[in-house]
């Protein structure tokens, strides 16, 4: 599966998807009163995008990019080629330059 990740890198130098595959979820969304299988099922349609690299071992990372009308995050996740983590460290800072995360903490917090 690796393999097969590295040739869409042969166009691409870098892959961007959501993180999740939506929104936060309600409190109790992953209660430890539920049963293993409803648990297990919500874990992987929570974060659909990210198990391509947590089982290729490829180097991704997330990163907050905005947030939902009620305040809730909303991340961007980047992955690279294998052996490419300086791109996507490179590619974050520049992310963060440009839109400083630690505003978008104020801005949730200040209720803007």
């Amino acid at each position: 599966m690796g393999a097969e990740t590295e040739k869409l890198f042969e166009s691409y130098d870098i892959i961007m998807s959501p993180v999740l595959a939506h929104t936060t979820p309600e409190i109790g969304h992953f209660s430890p009163d539920l049963s293993y299988e409803v648990v297990s099922k919500r874990a992987v349609d929570f974060a659909t995008y990210c198990g391509l690299q947590n089982i290729t071992g490829s180097p991704a990372i997330s990163l907050p990019m905005g947030k939902t009308e009620n305040g809730m995050p909303v991340a961007v996740q980047l992955s690279a080629p294998f052996g490419l983590d300086q791109r996507l460290l490179e590619l974050a800072y520049e992310l963060e330059e440009a839109k400083p995360w630690r505003l978008l903490h104020s801005m949730q917090v200040a209720g803007r």
